[in-house]
């Protein structure tokens, strides 16, 4: 069952993405959902479809846990697999909590993918 934080937080992100649409830069969008593990949603692809965007984040649920780490590793690969031909890229990264998987990130992996947050893909 989705808990009451779970619903404040589809309902953020249902209010952030009809923002961000709205902006004649956004042309596409890709989710990345996190916990013990990440997801790339939506089969990896992008859209400019808030229902569509909606739709890839409406069932995150607060497991009590946040990999920071496995959020990023995912949205660089979201990154690498969808290039900005020529454009800019904006990642904004959300969360219910700090990063606490695996065990308050001890070895800095986090840090180490957000480091590397670029598209190694060249052009």
């Amino acid at each position: 069952a989705v808990s009451s934080l779970s619903n404040k937080i589809n309902s953020f992100y249902d209010s952030f993405s009809d923002e961000v649409l709205t902006y004649p830069s956004t042309k596409n969008v890709g989710v990345v959902t996190y916990g013990t593990t990440a997801t790339i949603q939506g089969g990896g692809g992008l859209s400019n479809v808030g229902p569509t965007i909606s739709s890839w984040y409406s069932n995150v649920t607060d497991s009590g846990k946040t990999c920071c780490s496995c959020g990023l590793v995912k949205a660089k690969e979201l990154l690498d697999s969808n290039p900005a031909r020529g454009g800019h890229v904006t990642i904004v990264f959300l969360s219910d909590g700090g990063c606490n998987e695996p065990d308050t990130d001890p070895d800095g992996a986090a840090t180490s993918a957000a480091l590397a947050l670029t598209s190694s893909t060249a052009y």
